[in-house]
């Protein structure tokens, strides 16, 4: 009689139930303090990575929503307020990061136990860019909108994007690096223990 193969899950080879909590605290750490330690380029920051990875990674909606919020307001209490129009949409771009992750690049309980696919990169690779041009456009409306540094016409519209441009080439490289990185590390992390398994199926039935 064959033995049935499980697919392996982070779930069932690491801390159980403590897993998620264990992730949630990391993510956090991480998000925080790249916000504070990471300042020689402007806006190369793994905080819309995590974002993503928090939707994807958690099978409740509120802890990845939770896991971003914290992030922000911890480092936003070193760095420092800013004018709340701007904040609500830097925190309101980052939580519908969340669910971007979960909803598009889709939930880690549907995925679990097979390894990602091209398609899956795609998607990956598209939510990255998707969250930078959100937070480019949502984020230097929100500038504009104030009145502090742009009149509140066509043209200081305009000329707030064009001023905000030779920052995005920073915002998408942060967001593109740290989004393949934080996935990338998931990904070989799955392919590890899909080898453990194989090999301890492998080892029971030779033991037959």
């Amino acid at each position: 009689m064959n033995s049935r193969k499980t697919q392996p899950s982070l779930t069932s080879h690491c801390c159980g139930d403590l897993l998620p909590w264990l992730m949630l605290v990391g993510l956090i750490i991480f998000g925080f303090s790249s916000r504070l330690l990471i300042a020689d380029i402007p806006n190369f920051k793994p905080i819309a990575a995590i974002a993503l990875f928090s939707g994807f990674f958690f099978a409740r909606t509120w802890m990845a929503l939770l896991t971003i919020s914290l992030a922000l307001l911890i480092s936003d209490w070193q760095i420092g307020s800013y004018h709340w129009p701007i904040a609500l949409s830097v925190y309101g771009v980052l939580l519908a990061g969340c669910l971007l992750g979960r909803y598009f690049i889709g939930q880690r309980s549907q995925n679990s136990g097979r390894r990602f696919s091209k398609s899956d990169g795609l998607r990956i690779g598209a939510a990255a860019l998707v969250i930078s041009c959100l937070f480019f456009v949502i984020t230097n409306f929100a500038v504009w909108a104030t009145g502090l540094w742009y009149p509140q016409s066509t043209e200081g519209l305009i000329s707030c994007y064009a001023n905000a441009i030779p920052f995005f080439k920073y915002t998408l490289a942060g967001d593109v690096f740290f989004t393949a990185a934080i996935f990338g590390c998931y990904a070989l992390m799955m392919a590890l223990l899909t080898r453990k398994s194989e090999i301890v199926q492998l080892t029971a039935d030779a033991a037959k």
